[in-house]
């Protein structure tokens, strides 16, 4: 029992340190975009809505690499290229986000449950 008495403790030193370990770059800032309320972008796969949105909001590929462990730092941009842009609208609660990608790679998602299920209903 005493045993456990002493390990408390030290458990909760060790996880209340793990946030301080996570935060891998604490001296880089990404910018959020702040829509006026009457230009809130519209979730309709119409990227103009951004076009208000400065080129220095934009994440880039040179962002993503793992800074832990080095993955990603020689990404081909001819296969891949992405950009990220994030804003808000004051007021509400959300986050807004702009995914570009250009490039060779091609993304595919696999079927949904739905019709999967239904092939299996159908061959029975």
């Amino acid at each position: 029992m005493t045993s456990r008495k002493h390990l408390c403790p030290v458990l909760l030193v060790g996880f209340l340190s793990l946030p301080l370990v996570a935060l891998e770059r604490q001296n880089v800032t990404f910018k959020v975009f702040q829509f006026p309320p009457n230009m809130a972008p519209r979730i309709d796969g119409n990227p103009e809505d951004w076009n208000i949105v400065p080129d220095d909001y934009a994440i880039g590929m040179d962002q993503f690499a793992d800074t832990e462990q080095g993955h990603g730092a020689n990404i081909d941009r001819k296969n891949l290229d992405v950009r990220i842009k994030v804003g808000w609208v004051k007021g509400q609660h959300r986050l807004y986000f702009q995914y570009e990608a250009h490039g060779t790679t091609r993304l595919t998602a696999s079927p949904p449950m739905a019709s999967t299920a239904q092939r299996r209903v159908s061959r029975a």
